[in-house]
């Protein structure tokens, strides 16, 4: 379980870098911890995207998980000082979710239990 919570973080890290790298002036995360699964929910107001590299974010999250990888990269996630790590939590998640309502962006990933 471990390792499971330390993922979680490696997560959020990342999702929080991106946000703020992208110039979002308020970020509100909220994380459920549920029998099954963990929900993380993040909504960041003043984003400077468009929706067209918004759309890009998307193809690299909507990416089917990837249990092998995320065994040797997961620690990785949150490191890169870019934020280009985006792939990588698309790796580690099951479901994802983007509404983006410029200029606020809301971020619904979930992390099944195995």
């Amino acid at each position: 379980m471990r390792h499971e919570v330390q993922k979680i973080s490696k997560i959020v890290d990342e999702i929080i870098n991106f946000c703020f790298l992208n110039s979002s002036k308020k970020v509100n995360i909220s994380i459920e911890n549920t029998d099954d699964a963990f929900i993380i929910i993040t909504e960041s107001d003043q984003i400077n995207h468009s929706t067209k590299k918004i759309d890009q974010i998307k193809e690299l999250l909507n990416v089917q998980r990837q249990t092998e990888m995320e065994e040797y990269y997961w620690q990785l996630a949150g490191e890169d000082i870019k934020g280009g790590e985006l792939n990588l939590v698309g790796m580690m998640v099951d479901e994802v979710d983007i509404e983006f309502k410029p200029p606020s962006l809301k971020i619904k990933l979930v992390r099944y239990k195995k």
